[in-house]
């Protein structure tokens, strides 16, 4: 059985997240900040500046969705033959950006832009483009 203060306590926390929650209703939807803070780590760590384990994680995750997406990419380019077979030619065209070259040539075709916006993704080719961006005549 609960103590009469125990049933006090639950009765307020109820009463409170029914008020959140109507006010959230009012303000659109979604958690109130309030009730955000509850979840939220206290004291420790966080509160003298360190991070805890979620927030190290949370700041590791859109790297991880980067490289998942670059992953599942190269793999479906391999399976679809836009990619040299020898893992180091492969690995050597990853490196020096000439994938996104075959990727803007397989999608968008031959053409000036194509080839302009494919060398985009490595030095030497943005190099390419600065020195044909000065020379105007050879726009079109």
């Amino acid at each position: 059985m609960l103590s009469q203060e125990e049933r006090d306590w639950l009765r307020m926390q109820a009463e409170m997240l029914r008020r959140e929650e109507e006010e959230s209703e009012q303000q659109g939807g979604g958690p109130s900040p309030s009730m955000a803070m509850q979840f939220m780590p206290e004291g420790g760590a966080s509160a003298s500046g360190g991070s805890s384990g979620g927030s190290g994680m949370a700041a590791a995750a859109w790297p991880a969705a980067l490289v998942a997406a670059i992953v599942a990419n190269e793999t479906y380019q391999n399976k679809e033959g836009n990619r040299p077979e020898d893992f180091g030619d492969h690995m050597t065209e990853l490196a020096t950006g000439k994938v996104l070259e075959r990727d803007v040539e397989k999608y968008l075709g031959d053409g000036k832009m194509a080839e302009h916006l494919g060398r985009m993704g490595n030095p030497e080719g943005m190099l390419k483009n600065i020195e044909r961006s000065l020379k105007p005549w050879e726009w079109f």
